[in-house]
């Protein structure tokens, strides 16, 4: 349930000075927005000490800049500072949901900014705050986090804002709203998904919070999502002239604006936290960055960034049979950093490994071919068998290799594979297989003999013939025979063209 809703007061245009108007404001325990001038907005920004000139603001409504206090437990990434909305501020805190045309004018370095992006059309109700300092060190960091009502919403509508840093030697503009990744920071860099299911950026969306019916911890937020806190460093800024921005003694201008895109309705606002602008170099601002070689080896296991969040050079890493890629910010996927990359947070980074690949060249030494076998350390394969006609395969000699094969041993066909890694050379062995022939034996000439019998053209020897009356029927070929008995070996003779062909049988039984 929510809390109290909040009061609204008002003071009259009349009696607005420094400060003016519009006080959302209840008991202690609630949002309190109050609409404040240009100059009372900038001072309460400023570290103590710290001075500002040049003050100047422009809005469709003076409405549009506000100072904010809310409770602890409200849960935001701080709870005071300025707050500039593309709507009404005290909806912010007080409505179910931050919207409205206030029929102001756009911002022409914002436009452009919005269509740099892919998107057409003009932005709308745009408000600025902008000022001179001096800084005293170089550096020069403030807080801040961004809110909206059109998060979930289609990826047209896409309100855009700026914290610009001015170079008072060349006027270049330097936006330092990003995100630690580099993204600029708005609604589609900072969400997981658009309305449409599209994955956007999904490396900055740790960076998002989600607000579920306008109400975070109880407390009234007419928002659907805003950013955690970021930290806008303008320390390392270099001009074309390759100089630095930030100077003690040198003038620059700080200015933040934001306007809606798309259409007047859903609102936008940006949050800068209570004096926090300052030239004071943070230890904070140094962060520690862990390197997992992700398998391989990196003799470097940690660093410290600067005080610009960025490191001065990357480590390289070794894995053996494989190309280093570079640091990713996942074990798989994720984005690829490098010096340019400004960390806001402790971070690990992981090595991306690319496989080296190597060649199985195999001569079948007659056989059928057998194309080269391309494979990587990381893969899984089995060593083919070869096939010759008339031969029985016989294993793989290594002809030539590197990398870890043993060169001294054979390879068995089918064996699986897996680790192994460099160039091989095999050449396929082979046994031939025998071919059964039939036995012949050679005939033997003799002449006639005087026991042939030409009349039938077949004559049995006088030696272990059977008696005439002997009979016995053969049932190996279904034949009966009559008349003559085999002994256990016959000699038979057969006439052709007057020669004696001599062959010698062995007796079946005959039954």
């Amino acid at each position: 349930m929510n809390k109290k809703k909040t009061l609204l007061s008002f003071i009259t245009a009349a009696a607005l000075t420094a400060s003016f108007a519009i006080t959302v404001n209840a008991a202690e325990d609630q949002p309190l927005v109050t609409c404040v001038s240009g100059e009372t907005a900038v001072n309460s920004l400023l570290s103590e000490g710290m001075t500002a000139d040049n003050i100047t603001s422009s809005f469709a409504s003076e409405e549009q800049i506000a100072i904010f206090s809310v409770p602890e437990d409200m849960g935001l990434p701080f709870n005071d500072g300025v707050v500039l909305s593309t709507g009404y501020t005290d909806k912010l805190f007080n409505s179910s949901l931050a919207s409205g045309n206030l029929g102001g004018k756009g911002d022409d370095e914002l436009t452009a900014m919005y269509q740099s992006e892919g998107y057409t059309g003009d932005t709308n109700d745009a408000v600025k705050l902008s000022f001179d300092i001096v800084p005293t060190t170089s550096s020069l960091s403030f807080d801040f986090f961004f809110a909206s009502t059109e998060y979930n919403q289609n990826a047209r509508y896409n309100d855009v804002f700026a914290l610009w840093i001015i170079d008072s030697e060349t006027g270049e503009k330097f936006n330092v709203a990003h995100t630690p990744f580099g993204k600029i920071v708005n609604v589609q860099n900072t969400v997981t998904k658009d309305s449409q299911g599209n994955v956007k950026y999904t490396e900055s969306s740790k960076y998002y919070n989600a607000v579920n019916n306008h109400n975070i911890n109880g407390y009234n937020f007419g928002v659907q999502g805003f950013t955690t806190m970021f930290t806008a460093d303008a320390s390392s800024l270099k001009n074309s002239l390759g100089n630095s921005v930030i100077q003690p003694g040198k003038v620059v201008t700080v200015s933040f604006a934001i306007a809606d895109c798309g259409d007047y309705i859903r609102d936008s606002a940006i949050f800068i936290r209570s004096k926090s602008i300052n030239f004071v170099p943070s230890e904070k601002k140094k962060y520690t960055v862990t390197f997992d070689a992700n398998g391989g080896i990196c003799d470097v296991k940690s660093a410290v960034t600067g005080t610009d969040g960025t490191l001065e050079i990357l480590p390289e890493a070794s894995y053996e049979n494989h190309i280093f890629d570079g640091w990713y910010t996942k074990a798989s996927g994720g984005d690829k950093v490098d010096v340019t990359t400004v960390f806001s947070e402790d971070t690990t980074l992981y090595a991306h490994w690319i496989a080296e690949s190597y060649t199985i060249k195999f001569d079948t030494d007659g056989g059928k071919e057998i194309a080269d076998m391309v494979y990587t350390s990381d893969d899984s394969y089995t060593i083919p068998a070869a096939e010759k006609d008339g031969y029985e395969f016989a294993g793989w000699s290594v002809v030539s290799g590197d990398g870890n094969w043993n060169i001294d041993e054979n390879i068995v066909s089918g064996t699986s594979v897996n680790g192994m890694y460099g160039n091989l050379s095999l050449k396929a062995n082979w046994t031939e297989i025998p071919t059964t022939e039939p036995t012949t034996v050679e005939p033997t000439t003799i002449a006639p003999s005087e026991d042939a019998t030409s009349a039938t053209g077949v004559a049995v020897s006088t030696k272990d013939t059977a008696t005439p009356d002997q009979k016995k029927t053969d049932n190996s070929n279904g034949v009966i025979q009559t008349g003559i008995v085999f002994p256990t070996s016959v000699t038979l003779i057969v006439l052709i063209s007057g020669l004696a062909v001599v062959y010698f049988l062995h007796r079946k039984e005959i039954i």
